[in-house]
């Protein structure tokens, strides 16, 4: 829309009751098939960008119902000792977040993948989807933890093993090659230092063939550009936490940015899903809008409000090895200047956790 009278006149137009935030009138792909086959329609995938980051062609997986439903999840998590014996702040946790962890487990389950054991969860919040795990899963197991501090996590009267690991400064105390599958589910975000280090660690203890799975919000999310419209900060999170600051959201990322990632610690196969069926009708407007005003640069899938990705180990490439620049200090990812493009001598982050109290 160039004339400034169409602007100044849709501007005046402005307002969409399904949303609650103001979307240009006209837009309106209401119906569900409308909406679906706009995904059809929208194609064609981003020149280079000015980051560096490459053109990634995306494997996307479908995000479709399974046999189990939210409410037989949640009867699954929350009904049973390994629940109740648990703090009240942990137990609020998993009801408030029982919609986010219901779409990891449905993306788990309809994604066609044999999942192999034994398992490493990192930041799983002492094992909240263990008991999942244990139930529609039992080819994980043995099931293994890595936290920043460790706190007891007895199943069944099993404990279930934890080791202390500050994922962007430890190494993990783990043989190499030691487990099939790697879980990393909404940390990604919150890492502030060097996630290719703590990527190449996941590398180094997964066998050949073993999976990385990673669940981080979308920084490319549609919905985030309703929340400028609205005045709004897009940021999933955007409140300091001084007293711990890995506990906020530090770097949200992109669907090509995750793959790229992959791709520099040797890891390939990788698919995604952004729960693309969560884009709202006002969303789905906003995309057709921009589709036919040739803006648009990726399927609308890219755009839903989260990132399921899983890539399976090709080759070995550990912190210790001497990559290229491009893949151990890629520079879409990290400053060019390097000056600062390197491990700190003295690591700066003391991974304070005040929950450390509330748990004990």
């Amino acid at each position: 829309i160039t004339a400034q009278g169409q602007r100044s006149a849709t501007l005046g137009k402005i307002g969409n009751q399904e949303s609650g935030i103001d979307t240009p009138k006209g837009l309106d792909i209401t119906a569900q098939s409308q909406r679906s086959a706009t995904l059809g329609k929208i194609s064609g995938y981003a020149t280079p960008s000015k980051s560096g980051i490459r053109n990634q062609r995306v494997n996307y997986l479908e995000s479709k119902a399974t046999d189990v439903d939210i409410r037989q999840f949640e009867e699954c998590l929350c009904e049973n000792n390994f629940f109740s014996d648990r703090p009240e702040i942990m137990q609020a946790y998993v009801r408030s977040n029982i919609p986010r962890l219901y779409r990891i487990f449905r993306n788990m389950r309809s994604c066609g993948i044999d999942f192999k054991g034994p398992s490493l969860d990192v930041g799983s919040g002492w094992g909240i989807l263990y008991p999942v795990y244990k139930q529609f899963f039992y080819g994980m197991l043995p099931y293994h933890m890595a936290e920043l501090f460790c706190y007891e996590t007895i199943c069944d009267g099993e404990k279930l093993p934890c080791v202390i690991f500050e994922c962007e400064k430890d190494q993990l105390p783990h043989e190499d090659s030691g487990f099939a599958l790697v879980l990393f589910f909404d940390v990604l975000e919150h890492l502030i230092i060097d996630p290719v280090y703590t990527v190449l660690e996941f590398n180094r203890v997964l066998g050949k063939g073993g999976h990385l799975i990673i669940n981080t919000p979308n920084a490319a999310a549609v919905q985030r550009v309703l929340k400028i419209f609205a005045g709004q900060n897009p940021a999933t999170e955007n409140e300091i936490r001084p007293s711990s600051i890995y506990q906020r959201h530090n770097r949200e990322w992109t669907p090509d940015e995750v793959c790229q990632l992959m791709e520099c610690c040797g890891f390939g196969n990788c698919a995604i899903t952004t729960n693309e069926d969560m884009i709202t009708h006002a969303e789905a407007d906003i995309l057709h809008f921009a589709d036919e005003k040739g803006l648009l640069n990726k399927a609308e899938n890219y755009f839903g409000p989260e990132i399921f990705c899983i890539a399976e180990k090709r080759e070995d490439r550990t912190i210790h090895d001497d990559l290229p620049e491009e893949q151990r200090w890629p520079e879409w990812l990290y400053t060019a200047l390097d000056i600062y493009r390197r491990r700190p001598k003295i690591f700066p982050i003391h991974a304070e956790n005040p929950e450390t109290e509330l748990l004990k």
